[in-house]
């Protein structure tokens, strides 16, 4: 509550919420009594601060994670602007916290590895082709049954991933009602998403026109498809039970299998995110300032995570001026010459 009165997103409470969750029950699974944990100021005491970090590292066998980094970072912010510790004992968390904090924030190697897969341009097609030849693959078995409801629903899932570069909680949380917002004329019908600030990680408003090509598949999916698994229940766009958003977690693990058995591709939904900017930075490589605004990220967040497309892309600019060079030089006679020279042992 504290959070969301000054103005920080809800999907950052809940994630800051959690994490002192899982900081509470990495505290106690370390040996602290779960009655002592009364306040944040006892998570945040130097010396449990260090047996819940310990207890988490342990856990991941001594490897330093991300998100173990972004724990001991939180324990440092409510030290210091919450509970109002003493300088001592902040001083103590910022050292936990740099010993544990990986260095640089370029993507993971996890994800890197995934993105290797899109250097075949055939792979890329397969993931921008899926949604509409799921749709086409249930419409001519047309068996009126509940998993084609299902393909379906991942399938406008993926081309929103496709189209927008959202997050997960953000695709998970879109109600028709109030983030599909249409504008319409006789001649012309124009549909946008749009998220306040509270929706966004950078606590800026996002809005995004649909193209026509995804409202076909919407509207499709919202028509037919839709009321099979949510009939007259809710406003979800991607409705669970009783028409209820669907959990986060369990939708990404959805998603993924679904890209998997589809296309054989290993693809998570945040991963549309790093897809979007290769997609941009093949076509135009030097055009990071639109990587961001569709990212909605900041500038230094949008150059140091998403690095290795441009990368990618240097050495493919290298490789056309080697080849170029390497054609030069076949053409022209090469004279072959032999060193005089004696070699000084």
């Amino acid at each position: 509550v504290a959070f969301a009165q000054v103005g920080v997103p809800v999907f950052t409470v809940i994630m800051r919420r959690r994490q002192m969750l899982q900081l509470a029950s990495a505290l106690v699974a370390a040996g602290k009594a779960i009655s002592e944990i009364t306040a944040l100021s006892v998570l945040v005491h130097p010396s449990n601060a260090q047996a819940a970090l310990r207890h988490l590292l342990n856990r991941k066998k001594g490897k330093i994670t991300p998100f173990l980094g972004q724990q001991a970072q939180l324990l440092r912010v409510i030290a210091t602007y919450w509970t109002k510790a003493p300088k001592k004992a902040i001083k103590a968390l910022q050292s936990y916290a740099k010993g544990v904090t990986l260095k640089g924030r370029r993507m993971g190697e996890r994800s890197q590895n995934r993105m290797r897969q899109f250097q075949l341009p055939e792979n890329v097609d397969a993931i921008l082709n899926l949604p509409r030849r799921v749709l086409n693959e249930v419409q001519q078995r047309n068996t009126g049954s509940h998993q084609d409801a299902l393909n379906v629903t991942l399938a406008v899932a993926v081309e929103i991933l496709i189209v927008s570069a959202l997050r997960i909680e953000n695709v998970a949380s879109l109600n028709i009602d109030e983030h599909l917002v249409e504008i319409q004329s006789r001649t012309a019908r124009v549909r946008y998403i749009v998220l306040p600030a509270d929706m966004s990680k950078t606590s800026k408003p996002y809005e995004m026109p649909l193209p026509s090509r995804t409202c076909t598949l919407l509207d499709t999916y919202l028509a037919k498809y839709r009321p099979r698994i949510s009939a007259g229940l809710g406003e979800m766009m991607f409705p669970g039970r009783g028409g209820n958003k669907r959990n986060t977690i369990s939708f990404s693990k959805a998603i993924g299998a679904f890209i998997k058995r589809e296309t054989g591709i290993d693809m998570t939904p945040q991963l549309f995110r790093q897809l979007s900017v290769k997609i941009n930075l093949d076509e135009r490589p030097h055009d990071i300032e639109s990587a961001r605004l569709i990212l909605n990220n900041t500038a230094a967040t949008t150059l140091a995570s998403y690095a290795g497309p441009r990368t990618e892309q240097a050495f493919r600019r290298y490789d056309e001026i080697l080849d170029s060079r390497l054609a030069r030089s076949i053409a022209a006679p090469v004279k072959r010459r032999i060193s005089t020279k004696k070699v000084i042992k």
